[in-house]
């Protein structure tokens, strides 16, 4: 089959590493593989597709809403003869679905990547689920995504799919030669939704509560606009307020966390709101125990595999309780938590039925429309 890939950009995110995971993962079996993506500046999974032979279609949008996306898009699917466009991320979905709208090829699998709270359940929201009554099929990759969707959205029951993250379990695997440091890992973006404020306080709160903290080193993007770098300063304020300094590292974007993660004693991810996170998924492959918000998916994950512990984001103290409950562990409790952890990892999130079950959805598709 032939498919294009649409999303906004190549940057490091989960949206965009699991549909580089996708694309890779098809044209490994076969399939012919193109992308359009309209930010081309961000390039961080460009060489990995390279490697595969796998083309790339770019746009530079110039405003908010930019036909000329529609029309680069329009044309590259009238000359590609394509058999299924895969959208992923809002900006994405709602392009492809006003392009596709009165169009019986290709057909169209619009991706929902993270859930979405009470109070943001506005116009666009509800605009951008009537945009879906267009596409061929939904695919959500959590539970609790589905759930949130058909509450005011139930037109969509028949639509909606949901297809857990791929991660390569050969690639994220335990390292047991490696000494684990007495140290925290956080991965994500340095923006307001990650919660890293909070995750400041409840060291204050630890330092206070239990004696000395342990470290926490945090890698992720510190963008240029304005939200990234007010955060990135309210935590900064908070380490040194209360003298925190020794206890907060920031490690910067990292490639290849296949080979952070095993360090550490666990991962911690306070975010305000996930859908699946890709951080908790590859952790969870390479057999690190998972400390994470009580919110979305990790809920239903972290008590199905018992491989962490869950948290009120909202709370610091409820968060240095969860830290310091990993941390008054053994070593034996520890490799317990996360010999659970990877179990749970290769049964749900293996790349093979992540591409297995996206290319048979694809082919029940064709047989329905085409």
């Amino acid at each position: 089959m032939k498919l294009l890939m649409v999303i906004d950009n190549l940057g490091p995110g989960g949206a965009q590493t699991q549909l580089v995971n996708l694309g890779i993962g098809l044209k490994k079996i076969g399939h012919d593989i193109n992308y359009f993506i309209y930010h081309p500046y961000f390039n961080f999974y460009r060489e990995k597709l390279k490697d595969y032979d796998i083309h790339i279609y770019e746009y530079y949008k110039k405003m908010k809403f930019d036909i000329g996306v529609l029309i680069n898009l329009n044309k590259i699917i009238k000359k590609g003869n394509y058999d299924a466009v895969i959208s992923f991320l809002d900006g994405p979905n709602i392009y492809c679905e006003f392009l596709l709208a009165f169009k019986k090829k290709p057909i169209l699998i619009a991706s929902e990547r993270i859930s979405f709270e009470e109070s943001e359940r506005g116009l666009f929201n509800r605009i951008r689920m009537e945009f879906h009554r267009v596409a061929s099929a939904v695919v959500t990759n959590s539970y609790y995504c589905a759930d949130q969707i058909l509450t005011y959205a139930p037109f969509l029951n028949k639509k909606l799919s949901i297809i857990y993250n791929g991660i390569d379990t050969d690639i994220y695997h335990p390292n047991n030669n490696l000494i684990k440091t007495s140290r925290l890992l956080g991965v994500g973006s340095i923006i307001k939704r990650k919660n890293l404020r909070r995750l400041a306080e409840a060291l204050v709160v630890y330092k206070n509560d239990y004696g000395e903290p342990p470290i926490i080193e945090w890698a992720g993007t510190l963008y240029q606009n304005p939200e990234s770098q007010e955060e990135y300063f309210k935590v900064k304020h908070i380490i040194e307020r209360y003298g925190l300094e020794k206890y907060w590292v920031w490690l910067g974007e990292c490639n290849n966390l296949q080979q952070y993660y095993p360090k550490y004693r666990g991962i911690i991810l306070p975010s305000l709101r996930e859908g699946l996170s890709n951080v908790i998924c590859e952790a969870m492959a390479c057999g690190v125990p998972v400390l994470a918000s009580r919110v979305g998916e990790n809920i239903k994950i972290l008590n199905e595999s018992g491989g962490g512990i869950l948290f009120d984001p909202d709370s610091s103290k409820d968060i240095a309780r969860a830290i310091h409950k990993l941390f008054q562990m053994n070593e034996s409790e520890i490799q317990e938590m996360g010999t659970k952890a990877r179990d749970y990892a290769v049964n749900n999130f293996s790349i093979e039925q992540y591409i297995y079950k996206f290319e048979r959805l694809i082919f029940s598709l064709k047989k329905k429309y085409l």
